[in-house]
């Protein structure tokens, strides 16, 4: 998939050149208030094509950023439930060393494997 991906932004980039070396006649361009003298189109086309991958890029890196972030709560929410698990698993592991020092009959745990004897 990488691959398809970096082929299409090649052959985008080699249309990109072909349509600038093609288009220098100059234009002018209006920009909100702003007018520039007269620009060379293909100027005005990479210009645009650069801005626009920027603006690609910023968002394909604030995404990237958010699953980080995302992946980082999810593990210590994982880390903090394993610890809880282990230290309930201590707490059974207690209780059945006291009911069997007591001699009360251990019942078997749901999910355990039996203890070998």
């Amino acid at each position: 998939m990488r691959y398809l991906v970096i082929i299409g932004a090649l052959a985008l980039s080699v249309l990109l050149v072909i349509f600038s070396v093609q288009n220098t006649q100059p234009v002018e361009v209006q920009f909100f208030t702003q007018r520039t003298g007269q620009v060379p189109l293909s100027i005005v086309v990479v210009l645009t094509a650069l801005v626009g991958a920027a603006l690609t890029g910023l968002l394909a890196m604030s995404a990237s950023i958010q699953r980080a972030l995302q992946n980082r709560k999810a593990n210590r929410e994982r880390h903090m439930l394993e610890q809880r698990s282990a230290e309930l698993e201590q707490r059974v592991d207690q209780l059945e060393k006291l009911m069997t020092s007591a001699g009360v009959p251990v019942p078997a745990r749901p999910g355990a494997r039996p203890q070998k004897r």
